[in-house]
This record gives C-alpha cells, structure tokens and sequence, in this order.
C-alpha cells in the first residue's frame, strides 16, 4: 500500500493512501510537477522528529528505508515561493526547497 504525504510550508502534514493523480500533484504543488527521486531512511526522519512534531507523520509511513518521490512546484523559485524548511531538510539537497512539496512512498510517477 502507498502513501502520499503532503508537506507544506507550515501548518499539518496530511497523510493520504489513494493512488496520486497528475491533477492531484499539480493542485498540492500548485503548479507544473517537478519529480524527484530519493531513498529515505527511519534515520533521516528521526533526526528531524524533535524540531517539528508533524514529522511524526513522515515517521509513521518511513518504517523502513524507502525510494520515494518528491513531488515539487517546477517552477516555485521563480514564482517566488517561500522555502519549506521540512522538505529541505528531509530532502537534503544542498539547496532550499520551495512551496508545498507531495512525497509519493511506494507510488511511482
């Protein structure tokens, strides 16, 4: 079974489980979807639990390590989003991540 987790720039993570569609990931990102592909551990997660108490949703879906997708505005930087300090942090890019980001776990795009 997949999970969809929408990560925005603050308020609560919503958790979902059915099957994404590109309507779907278009309207959490609000905008044209960019993918990208990671693994994600328990680890990863657990370093960030204690600075923000909504990644305890990531937690509850990252039981073990995974390969997921991040689903992110294509276009945020240049429309000026604010950065989503969760999703750059779990992301761990080098670089900010922008807007409100979809992680897909065991769904693919």
């Amino acid at each position: 079974m997949g999970h969809t987790l929408i990560i925005p720039v603050s308020g609560p993570i919503v958790v979902g489980q059915k099957k994404p569609t590109l309507k779907f990931l278009q309207e959490g990102v609000g905008g044209y979807v960019e993918p990208v592909y990671r693994r994600l551990t328990p680890d990863q997660v657990a370093q960030f639990n204690c600075n923000d108490p909504e990644l305890d949703r990531v937690a509850e879906v990252i039981v073990k390590p995974k390969d997921v997708t991040w689903a992110c505005n294509e276009e945020g930087k240049l429309h000026g989003l604010p950065v989503n300090p969760r999703a750059t942090e779990l992301m761990n890019l080098g670089y900010p991540i922008v807007g409100t980001v979809v992680l897909l776990v065991g769904f693919k795009l």
